[in-house]
């Protein structure tokens, strides 16, 4: 990445002020990350990068870059923002990259800096905004600021994001909201002159708008998983790309994108989407918004490659990176899915470290679940949960073949 111009509040994230830099800049500070996409505020700068993390740096006086506590963090695969409040020096802004904790594992696909605000889209639609937001641009129905980012909920009720609002703020005259008025918006208000469109791209003005609509059809929808932008995807295709170039150096390029891949909240949370009908836009709590057998296809692919070194340094990474950055408290429900990804192929492994009284309850609840079912669900109606209880029963019998735990015997059902 090349930078130059005003730098006084570190907005070009190269770890010192030069004002101005006249001459373009190779910046160092991604580590050789593939970055994706800039976006510019007043006086600070967002980066996406291609597995679906995002850096910011600069000017931090309005909570723009997201931080609501000092001081310099590094976590991979996360939000990320730079400048100079993390070194305690007393001024609101920071010189270097660190990252934004509060959205991590989220995978996200376009940023956008206004003056003193930011925003980030996520694959499946979901907006964070924070910052200034003293002439309500955030969209969150009221003009307190905000240094941490906040999911603009009114966009849920809508699915798919389909909205466009702006608000405005010392110009009322030059209608940036386009509803016909001068009047201050607040809350999200619906653009009728572009009722049936979707949006799929985020942007921002100085004090306005944050949503652009995919009015033309040659526009680019952010949202899309793609290759050559946007989120990089955990597949097969990669599996076999891996396989056919990894050698045993570690800091070969493709070990190198192994890792950083394979270690990423965000990328795993991305790579497994639901696409039919676009069921992953409709994420909820009650809804993951991921293809299972998608996850279970690619891990059996990944088991019976000819050439066991991936999966030997698949398996380290998952177990000695990934699974030490699960978080207790994940901020989104789309950072909640690598729980569902990572179930098939950790659980086994816990299971097997367990002491053998321990798995033994395990075993007998499960039984006991089992002849409760049988004994008390006349109708059927509980046969679901029946079937699911068996398959773990099944999974455990698996785990015990391999751990020596228990007796064959102990999983016969009286």
């Amino acid at each position: 990445m090349l930078c130059w111009g005003k730098a006084v509040s570190g907005q070009l994230g190269i770890g010192q002020v030069l004002s101005p830099m006249c001459e373009p800049r190779d910046s160092q500070a991604f580590g050789g990350k593939r970055l994706q996409e800039v976006a510019s505020g007043g006086e600070h700068s967002l980066f996406l990068l291609w597995d679906g993390s995002v850096f910011t740096c600069g000017s931090d006086r309005c909570g723009q870059l997201g931080h609501f506590k000092p001081g310099p963090r590094q976590v991979e695969g996360q939000l990320f923002t730079c400048g100079q409040r993390g070194l305690g020096i007393g001024v609101a802004s920071l010189l270097s990259p660190e990252p934004l904790d509060s959205l991590s594992g989220i995978p996200f696909v376009q940023v956008s800096a206004g003056g003193d605000h930011s925003f980030a889209l996520s694959l499946s639609g979901a907006v964070f905004a924070w910052g200034k937001n003293s002439a309500g641009q955030l969209g969150l129905n009221d003009n307190q600021d905000r240094n941490l980012p906040c999911h603009v909920s009114p966009l849920n009720t809508e699915g798919r994001l389909h909205q466009l609002w702006r608000r405005t703020h010392r110009c009322p005259d030059q209608g940036q909201l386009g509803h016909d008025s001068n009047h201050y918006e607040p809350l999200l208000r619906r653009v009728l002159e572009l009722m049936g469109s979707e949006v799929s791209q985020i942007a921002c003005g100085s004090l306005s708008p944050i949503l652009t609509h995919s009015l033309l059809s040659s526009r680019e929808d952010f949202r899309v998983a793609s290759v050559s932008r946007g989120v990089a995807r955990i597949d097969c295709d990669s599996l076999n790309r891996w396989r056919k170039h990894l050698d045993h150096s570690p800091d070969s390029p493709v070990a190198k994108e192994i890792t950083l891949l394979l270690s990423s909240m965000a990328c795993w949370n991305g790579s497994f989407l639901d696409q039919s009908d676009d069921e992953h836009f409709k994420s909820t709590s009650k809804f993951p918004g991921i293809d299972l057998d998608f996850v279970r296809s690619l891990f059996q692919h990944l088991s019976v490659l000819p050439d066991f070194s991936l999966l030997q340094l698949a398996t380290k990474i998952l177990e000695s990176q990934l699974i030490l950055k699960l978080l207790c408290d994940p901020p989104d429900v789309e950072a909640m899915r690598i729980y569902l990804i990572l179930a098939d192929r950790v659980l086994d492994n816990w299971w097997c470290w367990l002491n053998g009284r321990t798995f033994a309850r395990l075993v007998e609840t499960y039984k006991s679940v089992v002849v409760y079912l049988l004994m008390h669900d006349k109708t059927g109606l509980q046969w679901s949960y029946l079937g699911t209880t068996l398959k773990l029963l099944d999974k455990l019998h698996k785990v015990n073949l391999k751990a020596q735990h228990l007796e064959y015997m102990c999983f016969y059902i009286p």
